[in-house]
């Protein structure tokens, strides 16, 4: 007899009829150990042809497989498992391959199907799994059983085949069950305790106990693996699955570094390539991770402490390599075929994410060397439209007027009282009665009621009912109301444009400032936001136009907030569609301004950007006043210097 096919089983009755039709024809048995099944799975594996052999279970794997090998009359094992098949393909070219094999095992290709949130629909590995029967040839461990040692013992070889077998067992969520992990977990630690120097074996418990969530035990126990034990035997895939649950753990606690270092230490393994995709998206997540807190750590340090952008260069190229490694990381993946289509398109939105940081780098390390930071609006042409009766325009929604009146103040002084045909209106909800007082003294103030939108929304429609009820006005600034003053007069100048629409700091983009990539991605999607990612921030806060153009502005960002569904959504998505209006052509007549240009938003420059004369007017880096300042509340000498300025010409008491 050349060939028997040996199984162990318990209740299998499900699977096991496809198991033994893919060996019908090719073997010349089949030994099916039962070990104490309460299902049909003893009459269905006779039905088929097998001889049954019932043994009680002394959980041993090792043991029961034995059984199956004593009983067993052929001079070829191929040994299989219930939920797995023999290929066709194989099945025709296996008795022509023993017949003529010289060495003692064959290597065999199990093709592993996996679930559909795995990165692939499958994995492989090498197993052997048809060897000759002898009686030193027996199954070892009591749960990961091999028989490679003891082959190897006898004096024998194994051979590469081209051999393949099917493996269903991952697609049952029953699989690895918390009850089935807990069962092994005690075997594995039994079979450790046995076999103290055997790696393999201390392996596949720290696997076990990380699938059972014991992060801090695994973690010492595969340590314990690549500091004290001799690995030089341990099958190399089973070496990758160790490292690659090491970097998991790292990337669990947040510690990127040394999630990163296993992932490149898997990686770094020849030969082992089944989990190369789950190394390299750890490493390309922690690389990601580490060059993001390092530039931010960098920026924050710029704007917050007496240290210099120049003194802090020397952080920046390690937040760079990092950064580069993302990015070609998440590049391969995303053009890996034989990942899930879902995950690649995750992967390539991960890709942009990591080139806009990586951009972004780049600028830094520009600046701090005090290389000029790139803008992509010219300076204005020779202005030729004038606008005689502006209309300043803002919406309040319960906000004090502790803190307003700057703006207030600062218009009035600016603007008020040296254009006489100018107006300011402020649409407000919500606010008590102190501050609809002063608004009222130095504004227009609209009451509205508030509805699903945020107020950055429903602004665009209390705007365009005022607009048609005052056709006297020629042009409009909309504007942002609590973190905005004045001191100058953005119509004093003609206009270059219909629509001017003031960019926010060079050095930022659309998908590298973290609120800007999640406004676009959220409105328009991921495919969306990476066409749109490498393009500076046009500040939807402040934008100014004559009478037709703010019109039709208006008008397309209502069409496209409501096409958007922005209701209960996110507060910020008003940036989000008026920057991918104006990216895509759709704001007819619009002109990009360079930052410091009639306006000057400075939320995210550095402190040493930002300058102040003798007079604490705020002066942009090319030493002008521009004439509105935004977002000068996050940074407290601007602050100190505007009230200082304002309380030379007005008392907020006044």
């Amino acid at each position: 007899m050349l060939l028997s096919a040996t199984l162990i089983v318990k209740n299998e009755a499900a699977h096991l009829a496809r198991c033994l039709d893919s060996v019908r024809g090719v073997v010349d048995e089949v030994v099916v150990v039962d070990t104490g099944s309460t299902d049909d799975t003893v009459p269905v594996a006779e039905q088929l042809g097998a001889r049954v052999v019932r043994h009680v279970w002394t959980d041993d794997f090792a043991a029961a497989r034995n059984v199956a090998l004593d009983a067993a009359r052929g001079e070829w094992i191929l040994h299989l498992d219930a939920d797995e098949a023999l290929t066709p393909e194989s099945a025709q070219a296996l008795r022509g391959l023993v017949e003529t094999c010289s060495a003692d095992g064959l290597l065999v290709t199990m093709h592993h199907f996996t679930q559909p949130e795995a990165l692939t629909d499958h994995f492989e590995s090498e197993e052997v799994r048809i060897f000759r029967n002898k009686p030193a040839h027996r199954f070892e461990l009591n749960l990961h059983t091999q028989i490679l040692p003891s082959i190897q013992r006898a004096g024998g070889t194994v051979a590469p085949s081209p051999l393949r077998i099917a493996h269903y067992g991952y697609l049952s969520t029953q699989a690895q069950g918390s009850d089935r992990l807990r069962r092994n977990l005690e075997l594995l630690r039994a079979e450790a305790e046995r076999r103290p120097d055997d790696a393999y074996s201390w392996i596949k418990l720290g696997l076990t106990q990380q699938s059972l969530g014991l992060d801090a035990e695994a973690e010492q126990t595969l340590l314990h693996v690549w500091q004290d034990l001799e690995i030089e035997q341990v099958n190399l895939d089973v070496l990758q699955q160790s490292l690659t649950a090491l970097a998991a753990i790292a990337e669990r606690r947040a510690d990127f570094v040394g999630a990163r270092h296993y992932a490149r230490l898997g990686l770094e393994l020849p030969g082992a390539p089944r989990l190369a995709p789950a190394l390299r998206l750890i490493g390309a997540n922690a690389a990601l991770q580490i060059g993001v807190q390092r530039t931010v750590d960098v920026l924050t340090r710029a704007h917050r402490g007496p240290e210099s952008l120049a003194d802090l260069r020397g952080r920046l190229p390690q937040a760079r390599a990092a950064l580069a490694d993302a990015v070609e990381g998440f590049g391969a993946l995303a053009g890996d075929g034989a990942l899930r289509g879902e995950h690649r398109a995750n992967l390539r939105d991960r890709w942009h994410v990591s080139r806009a940081q990586l951009d972004l780098c780049d600028r830094l390390m520009a600046k701090s060397c005090g290389a000029p930071v790139a803008d992509e609006a010219a300076p204005e042409p020779a202005a030729a439209i004038t606008i005689r009766r502006p209309a300043t325009l803002g919406a309040v929604r319960g906000l004090p007027w502790g803190g307003l009146w700057p703006f207030f103040e600062t218009w009035s002084h600016a603007i008020g009282r040296t254009n006489p045909g100018a107006q300011l209106v402020i649409f407000g909800a919500d606010l008590d009665a102190e501050t609809q007082a002063e608004i009222s003294r130095h504004a227009t103030l609209v009451p509205f009621a508030p509805a699903t939108q945020s107020v950055n929304v429903q602004r665009y429609d209390l705007y365009l009912e005022w607009i048609a009820n005052h056709p006297e006005v020629d042009g409009f600034l909309l504007t942002d109301v609590r973190d905005v003053i004045f001191q100058g007069d953005p119509f004093a100048r003609p206009l270059p444009a219909p629509l001017l629409l003031p960019l926010e700091d060079p050095l930022l983009r659309l998908g590298s400032e973290n609120n800007n990539a999640e406004w676009l991605r959220a409105l328009y999607g991921r495919e969306r936001w990476a066409e749109l990612a490498g393009h500076p921030i046009a500040c939807s806060g402040t934008v100014l136009g004559t009478r037709e153009a703010i019109v039709a502005y208006l008008n397309a960002m209502r069409a496209e907030l409501w096409a958007q569904a922005t209701a209960g959504r996110l507060a910020g998505l008003d940036q989000g569609a008026h920057n991918a209006l104006f990216r895509t052509g759709r704001l007819p007549g619009a002109r990009a301004v360079a930052n410091g240009e009639r306006v000057f938003t400075v939320g995210s420059m550095f402190r040493e950007d930002l300058r102040v004369d003798a007079q604490d007017q705020v002066l942009t880096a090319a030493g002008r006043v521009p004439e509105v300042v935004h977002q000068y509340d996050r940074h407290p000498h601007l602050i100190d210097a505007i009230l200082r300025a304002l309380t030379c010409h007005v008392s907020p008491s006044a």
